[in-house]
Parts: C-alpha cells; sequence; structure tokens
C-alpha cells in the first residue's frame, strides 16, 4: 500500500512499519525518446511525429523529445483541434440561410 505523508512516497510493509521510498536524485536534463518510441507510445506513425514538429506542437530537446511532455502537448493540441471543429460546425449551422414561406 502507497501512502503520501510529508510530501513524500512512502511504502508501508505488511507489518504496518512505513518504510521511507528510495528517492534517487534526478538529472536536470529531461528523459527523451526517439521519434520512432514517441510514435510508438502516441500510436501513430513516424511520419505525423514529423508533422507535430513542423506545426510545433511537439518540440525536440537534444537527441530527442521529451518523454513527459510530448504527450502531454499531443493531448492539448488535439483537444484545440476537436474545439476548432466544433466551432466550426456551429458556424456552419448557423450561418444556413433559412428557408421562407415564399422561396419553399
Amino acid at each position: 500500500m502507497l501512502q503520501l505523508r510529508n510530501r513524500k512516497l512512502d511504502t508501508m510493509t505488511d507489518t504496518g512499519i512505513v518504510e521511507p521510498a528510495v528517492v534517487r536524485p534526478r538529472s536536470s536534463e529531461p528523459e527523451t525518446v526517439s521519434a520512432t518510441a514517441l510514435a510508438e507510445h502516441l500510436d501513430c506513425s513516424r511520419t505525423y511525429i514529423g508533422k507535430l514538429e513542423a506545426e510545433g506542437v511537439i518540440q525536440r530537446q537534444g537527441d530527442g523529445f521529451p518523454v513527459d511532455q510530448s504527450p502531454v502537448a499531443y493531448v492539448r493540441y488535439l483537444r484545440r483541434e476537436r474545439s476548432n471543429r466544433r466551432a466550426a460546425r456551429l458556424t456552419l449551422t448557423t450561418s444556413r440561410p433559412s428557408k421562407c414561406c415564399i422561396c419553399g
């Protein structure tokens, strides 16, 4: 069982004794993955990753893509696209001329 205590993740044993979690120092550089690995993670093609990079949706850092930031940026992009499509659909449906009794 995991518990959050004093802003540290501790592990409770079967005997009920709480043992502090092992804290490993983190590198200042974010972990990166290749474009191919990111494509597999996001379930898309390597070509699509290149398109996302060209459009500025995801950004390469050093020799790869940040494994934590790239999926978040991609989800935000998908949400924006969905919102834009929904707004365009609403504009289309509200801008149609209504039929009048004379024109039929």
